[in-house]
């Protein structure tokens, strides 16, 4: 019986999607992968023209729930820190810009979002799980990732401020 179940959990895990193009789990310490993506309103964004500042770089999608939860506690502490150096780009996971436009303004946040529809970004920052969140000092190294939608406007201003 044992083995049944065994065998059945390793067929289901051989047949989860994977990236081919996946690149190696960005870190705390390495250099931020550097990229450049149209922004829902249609401007073009680098990433190293944030240099200077602290970037809370954000993988989202409208089907994942725990993104649904964290993206407006996003949204508020990029409206609360802003003016003390916090740059936020939520980067949609492979949704078309319809279905992120319709969502933002359902939800009325201000946030910068940028698509990455071929998940060439995410695959750069070895993401395949979401939400998944990338801090990223004024340096442009990684100081910390956070996994799984438990951010909050006030975790969000304890890690901006070093108190985590």
């Amino acid at each position: 019986m044992v083995r049944r179940i065994t065998i059945t959990i390793l067929l289901a895990l051989l047949s989860l999607p994977t990236f081919s193009n996946a690149g190696p789990l960005a870190a705390v310490g390495d250099a931020a992968p550097v990229f450049t993506s149209k922004l829902s309103t249609g401007s073009v964004v680098r990433l190293n023209q944030y240099r200077g500042r602290t970037v809370l770089l954000t993988f989202w999608a409208t089907w994942c729930a725990p993104c649904l939860r964290e993206l407006p506690e996003i949204d508020a502490a990029y409206s609360a820190f802003k003016q003390q150096g916090l740059d936020v780009l939520a980067i949609n996971f492979g949704e078309d810009t319809a279905t992120i436009n319709t969502y933002l303004k359902k939800q009325n946040l201000a946030l910068p979002v940028t698509k990455d529809e071929e998940l060439d970004i995410a695959n750069a920052y070895g993401v395949f799980a979401l939400p998944k969140t990338f801090f990223i000092n004024p340096d442009g190294v990684i100081t910390k990732v956070v996994v799984g939608g438990s951010l909050t406007t006030e975790n969000i201003g304890d890690i901006i401020n070093r108190k985590h």
